[in-house]
Formats: structure tokens, sequence, C-alpha cells
């Protein structure tokens, strides 16, 4: 099986679980772009220098932007090892998603609902990633 067809075969199966993910009602914080300046947090691009949400990744696989990637592109702090899986694509995603919880859990105090919230999803998201065999 060739590479493209096993990245494909891995994005067919976590696609779905992300979209049953974003309807969880302690994912209502993480659905969509976080948009700071109207919310009144000005502070929040300088604490926060990568932003990310459900509906992002989402789109970012359906528009295959992970397949476009250099592959090499993992963040220097997070190895292939840490994840478990050898799927640099799947990796790149597993990144993304976690990125939504880590945000949301350095800008907001722990113990607010937004921080318990991206606990509980964080949670979640590790469920999916034993259900899918990735850790």
């Amino acid at each position: 099986m060739s590479s493209d067809s096993s990245d494909r075969e891995e994005l067919v199966k976590i696609l779905p679980l992300l979209k049953k993910l974003i309807k969880r009602p302690e994912c209502e914080f993480f659905r969509t772009p976080f948009l700071h300046e109207e919310a009144g947090f000005f502070d929040y691009p300088y604490i926060i220098s990568q932003p990310m949400d459900m509906s992002t990744v989402i789109d970012r696989i359906s528009n295959n932007y992970y397949c476009k990637l250099p592959l090499p592109a993992l963040n220097d702090s997070t190895k292939v090892e840490e994840i478990g899986n050898k799927n640099k694509l799947i990796n790149l995603i597993i990144q993304d998603v976690r990125l939504i919880w880590r945000n949301a859990m350095v800008y907001n105090a722990p113990g607010t609902l937004v921080y318990n919230h991206a606990k509980s999803m964080s949670s979640q998201w590790v469920s999916v990633l034993i259900l899918l065999h990735y850790v």
C-alpha cells in the first residue's frame, strides 16, 4: 500500500471522530477561532503565539493542508516517538489538536470554565487516540 493511500485511510478514520468531538458541549469554546479582540482579550496574541481551534483542524484535513506540508515539519519539542504513531501526517493533526487544549490551559487560570473544558477535551482526545491505536 502506498504512503498516500495509507495517509488517506488514516484521515478517513480520524475526521469523523473529530467531527464527533466538536459537537461535545465541552468543546463550545474550541469550535471556532477565538476572536480575542471582540472579547476584549487584547493580550491573547502576546501569550498565545499559535492559535488553533477544531474547525481549523477539520478544514485543514478536508482541504488536504496536512498532505501539502513538508512532513519533517514536526514541532521541535514533540518527538514522533512521544506520540507513539509513526505516521507523520497524523502526528501533525495530533499536534494541532493538542495545541487547542494547551493554549486554553496556558491562557486561562486553573479552575476556570475554559480551563476545565480544555482539560476534559484533552482527556477525550487521548481516548480517541487510544481508540485509533495512536498511543
